[in-house]
């Protein structure tokens, strides 16, 4: 535990070897018809959210990932590339302090609720989109701290890239959503009544929530929202945030992660892969980006309770075997923060834990080399008297006198008897010699 705690350590920790053959998790920097009800099924971890303080209600976490800005009519992707100034916020509400532990994926983006007020490492990006951007991909779980507001308001207006860049749509591409965008927006008396009559057609257009959407065609928003009215959460972000950009609204497509479970164990959330989202953003004045959930209308439940809850019995077969079982649950949940403290205590200790730690006992700004001979002759002078001690072990003790002087006693009685037999004791022996020498 020593070596563990005090060899030194090179910056970095040991097992973060780049793993080139590994697939990414989770999710990715693009969203097709589809794409992200594959993560369904997956029951691991995204990450694991403890908060300082009260956590926020369960239809506010929303976990912020990839924004999406570029639309082929088909497949929502990240603008690369694209560096702006994030604008200037007023934060509103309650102000939320929690720590994330982050599973690896092999991707660059971080999450946090919903809108990081700062960047929370050096090496991570606060973009103008607020996602948070690593420089490198993540190979090796990760912690940091976060303060994050879920409402805000703009202090700026939209630029004109802003603009040009979430009102854009590729020419010809669903003609019909575009016409019907139009003639709601035509109806409206301002954006902001748009945006809520576009959610009241959702609402009472006959549209279902559904985890086993048909496949749809080239002008993919058209098919699933003239024909087959059923889909998943990004079914409905693509066809309210194409609406949106029809009738001139800035939008975007925000994905990232709902909700989380919580673990009385260790007191924290468990942000799971099936719990991933996306919803959209609409720019409104006086009010700046705003999170619109269009799932939300369809779906109200999805806000307050699991995806697996909506799930078909097909697939929601281990999910409410779970929840049926009190034990089980337990166990799990005791298993799941073992695993957590492995993870936070072990596998992240790396060089700046073990300088922590060393601070802790005084010792400031250690220079690694001489710690590695200190450790290295610590560990021979323990290892020499590990072996001094066996060695001295394995030697026979010597006699005490008494021993010594029972000895003598049975050379001389086997001058004038019969010798002692190895097997005999000194009364035996005794017995033997009264009846030969009586």
């Amino acid at each position: 535990v020593a070596l563990f705690l005090f060899f030194p350590r090179l910056p970095g920790a040991f097992w973060a070897i780049p793993r080139g053959g590994e697939a990414l998790t989770g999710l990715s920097d693009s969203m097709s018809p589809g794409s992200i009800v594959k993560l369904v099924a997956d029951y691991d971890p995204a990450f694991r959210v403890q908060f300082a303080a009260r956590a926020p209600p369960a239809e506010e976490l929303y976990w912020r990932g990839p924004v999406l800005h570029d639309f082929d009519g088909r497949t929502w992707r990240r603008t690369s590339g694209v560096f702006h100034l994030r604008q200037r916020l007023q934060y509103l509400g309650t102000p939320y302090r929690y720590r994330v532990a982050l599973e690896p994926t092999r991707q660059r983006w971080w999450f946090a609720l919903d809108t990081p007020a700062q960047s929370p490492d050096t090496n991570v990006l606060l973009t103008y989109d607020n996602q948070l951007l690593g420089a490198e991909p993540l190979t090796e779980p990760v912690s940091f701290d976060v303060l994050s507001y879920t409402h805000t308001r703009a202090l700026e207006p939209l630029g004109a890239f802003g603009r040009q860049q979430d009102t854009a749509l590729p020419p010809g591409a669903n003609p019909r959503s575009v016409g019907l965008a139009q003639t709601l927006r035509q109806r409206a008396g301002s954006d902001a009544d748009f945006v809520q009559a576009t959610l009241d057609y959702l609402r009472t257009g006959g549209f279902v929530y559904t985890l086993t959407p048909e496949a749809l065609g080239a002008d993919a928003v058209d098919d699933f929202v003239f024909d087959t009215r059923a889909g998943f959460c990004g079914h409905y972000a693509s066809a309210f945030v194409t609406l949106m950009r029809a009738a001139h609204v800035p939008a975007r497509v925000v994905t990232g992660y709902l909700g989380g479970e919580w673990n009385p164990i260790g007191g924290y959330f468990v942000v799971r892969q099936s719990d991933a989202h996306a919803w959209a953003e609409v720019w409104l004045e006086g009010r700046g980006w705003t999170r619109i959930d269009p799932t939300a209308v369809v779906a109200p439940e999805r806000l307050r309770r699991g995806v697996f809850d909506l799930l078909p019995d097909a697939l929601a077969t281990r999910a409410r075997l779970l929840r049926g079982s009190a034990w089980l649950t337990g166990l799990l949940q005791r298993w799941d923060a073992a695993n957590a403290w492995w993870s936070d205590h072990v596998v992240k200790f790396d060089y700046s834990a073990q300088l922590d730690l060393l601070g802790r006992f005084g010792i400031r700004s250690p220079d690694v080399r001489y710690l590695g001979w200190a450790f290295t002759l610590a560990l021979l002078g323990w290892l020499a008297l590990i072996a001094w001690h066996i060695g001295r072990s394995a030697r026979p003790a010597p006699p005490d006198a008494l021993a010594r002087a029972y000895a003598r006693l049975c050379h001389k009685l086997a001058r004038i008897g019969p010798p002692r037999a190895p097997h005999q004791g000194p009364l035996s022996f005794a017995a033997t010699v009264t009846t030969h020498r009586p």
